[in-house]
């Protein structure tokens, strides 16, 4: 995966708006990096847009408030006051990421941070497209499990539910919900599971 050294002047041009650093004290994160993709994808699902990201030592994520990037070119000027639900909901996703990682690891020890742009100049950082078109999807000889307790996939609808609150949901979230589902069970719990739509393509589900 080719990586490139974040100065001063890319970090301006790519409009980053926030960064989460997450430490791995513990060996949570598997070296296929399938672990990290899972919270990526979950990630995605906020209000947030996930830009470059550092793996080593560190794992670095550059965000963007895609409210504030959609009205660049209409409103040089935006006020400042407008970031504020931004930093919130970043501040936000970094308590899920910690979150989840307990609830697949209890032992688990990640430490989650928000560094300053300067903290991070110098830093070797790849693209996110390309982080996720060389993500290894499958591991060799690996052999899924076809079930989990119940007491766990409460435990996963409880946690989409912090994700996207019911309140906030609309027609058609039924199938993100879906699909974070499967991708925590898959690459968190070793489960291979179909959600409602997969195992009725031909029936409309919301």
């Amino acid at each position: 995966m080719e990586t490139f050294e974040i100065e001063k002047e890319l970090l301006d041009a790519l409009n980053v708006h926030a960064l989460i650093r997450i430490k791995d004290r513990s060996g949570f994160f598997d070296s296929t990096h399938r672990r990290l993709g899972m919270m990526l994808e979950i990630m995605s699902n906020c209000e947030v847009c996930i830009n470059y990201l550092g793996i080593t030592p560190d794992i670095i994520v550059s965000l963007k408030n895609p409210s504030i990037f959609s009205c660049l070119d209409s409103s040089p000027s935006v006020d400042r006051h407008s970031y504020e639900p931004f930093y919130r909901e970043v501040i936000r996703v970094g308590l899920l990421v910690e979150k989840l990682s307990l609830m697949i690891d209890p032992n688990a020890r990640i430490e989650i941070d928000y560094p300053t742009r300067k903290e991070i100049l110098g830093r070797e950082v790849s693209k996110y497209d390309e982080f996720k078109r060389n993500l290894q999807k499958e591991s060799s000889g690996e052999k899924l499990q076809g079930k989990i307790s119940e007491e766990t996939n409460e435990k996963i609808k409880s946690f989409l539910d912090l994700v996207i609150p019911p309140q906030n949901r609309m027609l058609g979230t039924c199938y993100w919900i879906g699909n974070m589902q499967k991708t925590i069970l898959r690459y968190g719990f070793n489960v291979e599971w179909e959600s409602s739509s997969e195992r009725e393509p031909n029936m409309i589900i919301d």
